[in-house]
């Protein structure tokens, strides 16, 4: 199978097949004959692309430091392509000076990921219903949210009601290049705002970001733009009212979620809406409907 050139810019000699590329140029196998024993060698540099996969993919051969051969194989063969189409397409990139070490290390973290999402899926799940709930009497419930479409567009939004589910405000706001979760932070930090701005004095606050109500909670983060927002948030909390920070999961965020994805799309800073907003009236009649969701959650 042939790609891009004729001849490879390595080797200068031979043909770039696909097979060449990863096995047979001397910048793949000076990786290959490190980590392939002595002992397969002629078996391994032998036959062609369809014969060569099938004895790799069988698992015949012994993985090196406790790592999976078939896994560690094709963790290579990804690398080898890899930087073969970096140098192509890529006029500053050289290839590393120790091209094993990198790919041990992926190997590495690929293992430790596979094994704590194990360890994840092992936790047991119960199946539950997930709707929008309404606060307790005399309280308000302020839900938040913040959305990023790509690297310069990001946006929240948010809304509170009442106990019986009644409008009472919304707000949709652009916050410009972000993460994600500034982005929710900005929604919980403009929310907090607003309630306090009408007077509230009980609010609920839901988020569907487990990481950002931990965040809340706990005045900590690593992001050097998060933490001025955590600060900020904490500030408007301790104030004179009473604000309750829950984890709520998305399938009962989905109108804070409309006005953050809202928010994205504006070309103003931030917008209220007094009244329900057109583009989340379905989703609003659904909550206040007690619509809900089937979703598996941890026990």
């Amino acid at each position: 199978m042939r790609i891009a050139h004729m001849m490879c810019d390595h080797c200068r000699v031979f043909e770039e097949t696909s097979l060449h590329v990863l096995r047979d140029c001397d910048v793949a196998k000076e990786i290959w004959m490190v980590v392939v024993p002595r002992s397969v060698r002629s078996a391994f540099f032998g036959g062609d692309l369809s014969h060569w996969f099938s004895i790799n993919l069988d698992g015949e051969l012994v993985g090196i430091n406790d790592i999976n051969w078939p896994e560690f194989w094709a963790t290579v063969c990804y690398f080898l392509w890899n930087w073969r189409n970096r140098e192509y397409h890529d006029n500053s990139f050289t290839r590393p000076v120790q091209p094993v070490q990198v790919i041990m290390q992926r190997c590495r973290e690929y293992k430790l990921a596979a094994r704590a999402s194990r360890v994840v899926t092992s936790v047991p799940r119960i199946n539950v219903m997930i709707g929008w709930e309404p606060p307790s009497q005399g309280w308000v419930k302020l839900n938040t949210d913040g959305a990023r479409k790509n690297e310069r567009v990001a946006g929240c939004g948010g809304i509170i009601r009442n106990n019986i589910g009644d409008w009472i405000g919304g707000f949709a706001k652009h916050v410009g290049s972000c993460s994600a979760f500034v982005a929710e932070l900005w929604g919980v930090l403009e929310g907090l705002n607003y309630a306090w701005k009408l007077g509230f004095k009980k609010v609920e606050l839901e988020i569907d970001s487990a990481i950002v109500v931990d965040a809340v909670n706990s005045g900590e983060t690593n992001s050097a733009m998060g933490i001025a927002l955590i600060r900020s948030i904490r500030r408007i909390i301790a104030l004179n009212w009473n604000v309750k920070v829950y984890h709520s999961y998305r399938e009962s965020n989905l109108c804070a979620d409309a006005f953050a994805n809202l928010g994205c799309a504006l070309d103003e800073n931030i917008v209220f809406f007094d009244t329900c907003s057109s583009q989340i009236r379905n989703l609003l009649f659904a909550d206040i409907s007690g619509h809900t969701t089937l979703r598996l959650i941890p026990m």
